[in-house]
């Protein structure tokens, strides 16, 4: 499976333990990124040398026109807890090319 690079734009803490992470999807792929409301990616980071995947609900609407994900910290959750901790803006998330397809 293919992952493409999405930078991230924006990150909101809402609490102490969720962040809502804005992603940058690039003009060129605007098309392919086409999804509807509710619908889920699965994203890869490399945490200490390991690769994890998750997937999330986005919470935007495809009318706002950007990608958000709410990540509540769980406890030993290694995505959760390096999204809420270790993340920062500009800093890329890799997302599965075939998980999110509206289309």
């Amino acid at each position: 499976m293919d992952f493409w690079p999405l930078h991230v734009r924006d990150l909101q803490k809402t609490t102490d333990d969720c962040t809502i992470v804005t992603l940058e999807v690039a003009d060129h792929l605007r098309d392919r990124f086409d999804y509807k409301q509710g619908q889920y990616l699965s994203l890869r980071a490399i945490i200490d040398g390991e690769e994890v995947r998750r997937s999330y609900s986005l919470c935007s609407s495809p009318l706002e026109n950007k990608w958000e994900i709410g990540v509540k910290k769980l406890p030993g959750g290694k995505f959760s807890t390096y999204v809420n901790d270790h993340l920062r803006v500009g800093d890329v998330l890799l997302r599965q090319s075939m998980a999110c397809r509206s289309k």
